[in-house]
């Protein structure tokens, strides 16, 4: 959310929806596989999954993954370039500047907040210093940003939905697992992939979770179960962890920020590919040979 913006700048001159397309990839997806600074793996930190779990345990799949996408990237990148009409002036690309530098300290502070805060505290911690980033900006930095609320309400509208119904399914899930044929690492890994494409990360890694944990008789809301499941079956929640955050990339709404970053690049009259162009053009072609790999890899 807050490197869009200076993307869609650094790339004003050619930007292209394969600019775009990337940049979800990558920074709204794949590259938040390592930390639960946000959704998915934000909800299992809640639910009694360690802090550094993630980073210690999916840093080989994450390294790949990312070293490839940006290996394809830098090839299109480079077509895209020379398939320019003009001449790319050198200042159109290392112009640099920071303006509302103090907002550094108000992010810090929502880390912190995020990590050492226990809940009931967190929630209205993280909200007030969300309020005092935004009075303390300078209106007219949003002004030369193109801020607007508007992407907010219409992802918070669409996402109240889901999370509002996902009681029944988490319940389901725990039940139901083994009659899933959810029976090995290769299958939680393609299996929650493939519902966080259709139906959003956040809540598909919540159900998959209770799934893993009931396959073994355990409670997804008893977090001494989560800490004992980890310990005996970290492998499933390795292949939940990476299968929802890699494929939340699929589609805008795999995960919110997919369409917040959308919308901020609608908004500041940002060439972006269309819902399905997105997926035919981008996603499934990019990514999916990327994924098979991963699974040779580390799920057979």
């Amino acid at each position: 959310m807050l490197l869009i913006r200076p993307w869609i700048a650094m790339n004003r001159s050619r930007v292209a929806p394969m600019h775009i397309a990337f940049f979800i990839f990558l920074v709204s997806n794949i590259g938040g596989a390592l930390l639960p600074v946000g959704p998915p793996l934000f909800l299992g930190f809640l639910k009694g999954v360690p802090f550094g779990w993630t980073l210690q345990n999916c840093w080989r799949q994450w390294l790949i993954t990312v070293a490839i996408v940006l290996a394809v990237f830098f090839v299109l990148d480079l077509i895209n370039l020379r398939a320019r009409k003009r001449a790319i002036h050198e200042s159109e690309i290392t112009q640099w500047r920071c303006d509302g530098a103090q907002n550094f300290a108000f992010l810090f502070a929502l880390l912190a907040v995020l990590i050492a805060v226990r809940p009931g505290w967190r929630e209205p911690l993280m909200a007030l210093i969300a309020l005092g980033s935004y009075f303390a900006t300078p209106q007219r930095i949003r002004e030369a940003n193109n801020f607007t609320l508007a992407p907010l309400k219409e992802v918070g509208w669409l996402f109240l939905g889901i999370f509002g119904t996902m009681i029944p399914v988490l319940e389901f899930m725990e039940r139901s697992a083994g009659k899933l044929g959810l029976d090995s690492d290769l299958t939680f890994f393609w299996a929650s992939g493939f519902l966080s494409a259709l139906l959003d990360n956040a809540p598909t890694y919540l159900a998959f979770f209770a799934a893993a944990l009931g396959l073994h008789g355990y409670d997804l809301n008893d977090s001494s179960h989560v800490v004992r499941f980890i310990s005996e079956n970290g492998r499933e929640l390795i292949a939940i962890s990476l299968g929802v955050t890699f494929f939340g990339a699929l589609t805008y709404i795999g995960n919110a920020p997919n369409l917040f970053v959308k919308t901020i690049a609608e908004y500041a009259r940002v060439p972006t590919p269309s819902f399905i162009g997105y997926i035919w053009k981008f996603a499934m072609p990019i990514l999916i040979p990327i994924f098979v790999v991963i699974s040779i890899l580390f799920f057979r």
